[in-house]
């Protein structure tokens, strides 16, 4: 019964579909017989594949062992899942595959021989067309596995996917983070750039200032050297022994003259003061009372106020006090110019290189390498250069004014001298006030110049002086109740007497106050008066002889210690206790080992200048006295003018006389002077 063609196709089609399926299994068998290792080449590649898959999700999951990282993120978890489920489908896969491999004994035909190989051959084919149709009827299931594997690579892809978009943005956002770090970093380095430029300047800047503070140090040290290298120990000693005015006394030389009042005219200080120039001369007597004045202008507020309206801008002043009997530089013109530029230069320290250019270049060169130097001393010639020089500093709003006592008394040429100050005064910007005896050479330089004479002006202030001092004592008050009159004539005769010197009237006043301490009467007192010379030498003259003739010996011993210490030390004002153990000691106890050789020796005397004192005043008549200055005792004259009545060639011999015999003088004061030279070394 023929088919109906629906039928015949549907056989038609089984048949091609057993053909095609038959020819799978021959094709298969075939490959599978002709294989070294027994399998497909495409189930091969397929197990190869698995095998890797594996291996890799061993090692993804071993990254992501809790163990290691610790919690796993939501990401990291759904990673692992995939891991697992590749793990066991490629496992299930190579499973399979092996399932339709020929077994391990069949795999090579050519490894058996002899009498079996053509069972062994048979036998293989059966196997192998046994495998392919396993194969053949495996297909579906294979390939079912290989369809999860393949899902599961295209989930695990799509994670890659999304952790990779995940890391792009996060790199994306470290690489936003870097840019702006960069630009911030760029900021950072352009303001490090600045920072070091404005370092580099600061630094240039502080080295600048080290470098300047450095050579302010060598500039300080060689300006305070050289301004010290003009001082002198006894720089001062002038000034400070000369005594203070007396309170209310030279007040009158800043009021203008009054020619009804005054018998004698004199110009006006003040006037000088505020518009005069060149020089005003004070002169006098001696022991009138010179350099008391002229310590008093120099440093009265007035002096300075007035000048002020001459200057009309800053005014230096300096003051020098010749002196015969003090140290060399104290009657020299070297002292004069050292004692003014120190002066001048230690207000203005800025002026000395100027001053002293030469020095200056010098000292500072070695200073800055390092190199020792001492400090010059200086020659008249470079001390007058350098006073020169410090006058033509002056400006249009500064002056300078010096106060110069007692030229007579410097050692060396008066005409040289008064020359060369009325040259300086001639300069618009330099006064000098200047005070003298009134030798003939001062006379003639300075006779047109502003002066006065100051022995005839002073009677004022030397009648409050002696008021002052006679007033204040008990016995003088009682006196004057009683016999007022009498009281007003004594100290008009002191006065008239005095012809205005004032030395003359301090030691007139010293005789009145001893008769007051031994009950005078105002007729003694007078007594007295006209008992004493009117000039200062037959005053001195007088008190020498007034001393009591046992001490006489003595006295010229004390004379002649103070000259011989005078002439070796070269300093006003000698050591009391140099004179007290050259006076009290020998050469036996300057040697021995007393150690009590420098107290005093007498025990009726609390202290060696309680001794000493009373040796002055009995044996040398006071002309001699002691002065404090801190803790220092030291003797001096009363007056320079005593020095000179003494050194007088008759004077002195008749002094020397009460030492010697024959002629012979048997003291030795430069003896004395060892002696005692050695007992203070020795303590």
């Amino acid at each position: 019964m023929p088919l109906d063609p629906m039928s015949a196709l549907s056989v038609a089609a089984a048949v091609v579909q057993f053909i095609d399926y038959g020819t799978k299994v021959v094709s298969k068998g075939k490959e599978l017989y002709k294989s070294p290792d027994g399998a497909l080449y495409e189930n091969v590649e397929l197990e190869a594949a698995s095998c890797r898959l594996q291996s890799l999700s061993r090692k993804m999951l071993a990254s992501l062992h809790p163990e290691q990282l610790g919690a796993l993120s939501e990401a990291e978890t759904a990673l692992e899942n995939i891991c697992h489920g590749c793990n066991e489908v490629s496992k299930l896969l190579v499973s399979r595959l092996e399932d339709i491999q020929l077994p391990k004994d069949l795999a090579d035909p050519d490894d058996s021989d002899g009498n079996n190989a053509f069972r062994e051959k048979a036998q293989r084919k059966w196997h192998s067309f046994r495998q392919a149709l396993k194969t053949v009827w495996s297909k579906k299931e294979i390939d079912e596995i290989a369809d999860r594997l393949a899902r599961l690579r295209t989930e695990l892809d799509t994670h890659h996917d999304k952790q990779f978009a995940l890391v792009n943005r996060n790199e994306q956002q470290i690489m936003t983070h870097l840019l702006q770090d960069h630009e911030a970093l760029q900021d950072v380095i352009t303001q490090f750039k600045a920072l070091s430029i404005w370092q580099e300047k600061e630094h240039e800047k502080t080295r600048r200032i080290f470098i300047a503070r450095a050579e302010e140090r060598f500039r300080r040290k060689i300006q305070l050297g050289l301004l010290e290298s003009l001082r002198f120990t006894t720089m001062k000693d002038r000034d400070e022994a000369i005594g203070e005015a007396h309170q209310r006394t030279c007040e009158w030389i800043f009021r203008e003259p009054d020619t009804n009042e005054d018998s004698f005219p004199w110009s006006s200080f003040t006037e000088w003061l505020k518009s005069g120039d060149g020089v005003y001369w004070i002169h006098g007597k001696p022991g009138s009372g010179k350099s008391t004045l002229m310590r008093f202008v120099s440093t009265h507020p007035l002096t300075r106020t007035n000048l002020g309206h001459w200057a009309q801008g800053h005014i230096h002043t300096s003051a020098f006090y010749f002196w015969n009997s003090g140290a060399i530089e104290q009657r020299s013109q070297v002292g004069l110019f050292r004692s003014l530029l120190y002066d001048i230069l230690g207000g203005n320290i800025d002026l000395i290189p100027a001053v002293f250019p030469e020095e200056w270049d010098e000292y500072l060169e070695l200073s800055k390498h390092d190199v020792p130097f001492t400090f010059k001393n200086y020659s008249l010639k470079k001390l007058i250069r350098g006073f020169t020089r410090l006058i033509s500093q002056v400006s249009d709003n500064s002056r300078f004014c010096f106060f110069i006592d007692g030229l007579d008394e410097f050692e060396g040429d008066h005409e040289e001298l008064a020359v060369y100050f009325h040259q300086l005064s001639c300069s618009p910007f330099v006064k000098l006030c200047i005070s003298s005896r009134p030798l003939t050479v001062f006379k003639e330089c300075f006779k047109l110049r502003p002066s006065l004479r100051l022995q005839d002006l002073t009677a004022s202030d030397i009648k409050r002086y002696i008021e002052d001092k006679l007033n204040s004592n008990v016995r003088m008050e009682l006196l004057i109740r009683q016999n007022p009159d009498e009281a007003v004539k004594l100290v008009e005769e002191v006065i008239q007497k005095a012809e205005g010197v004032f030395q003359w009237v301090s030691l007139v006043v010293k005789s009145l106050l001893k008769g007051l301490g031994q009950k005078d009467s105002i007729l003694y007192l007078m007594k007295r008066i006209q008992q004493l010379p009117a000039d200062l030498e037959h005053l001195y003259a007088y008190i020498l002889s007034s001393i009591d003739p046992i001490y006489m010996e003595e006295a010229s011993m004390v004379f002649q210690i103070y000259h011989a210490a005078e002439l070796s030390i070269h300093e006003a004002g000698i050591d009391m206790k140099v004179v007290y153990h050259a006076l009290t000691c020998d050469l036996a106890q300057a040697l021995g080992d007393n150690d009590c050789v420098l107290c005093c020796k007498d025990p009726g005397f609390d202290s060696i200048s309680d001794h000493m004192d009373t040796i002055l005043r009995t044996r040398c008549g006071g002309l001699i006295e002691i002065h404090e200055d801190k803790d220092r005792y030291y003797l001096s004259y009363i007056h320079h003018t005593v020095k000179e009545y003494l050194m007088q060639p008759v004077v002195w011999d008749s002094l020397l006389a009460h030492t010697s015999t024959n002629g012979v003088n048997n003291f030795d004061p430069d003896m004395a002077l060892v002696v005692s030279w050695i007992l203070l070394f020795k303590t």
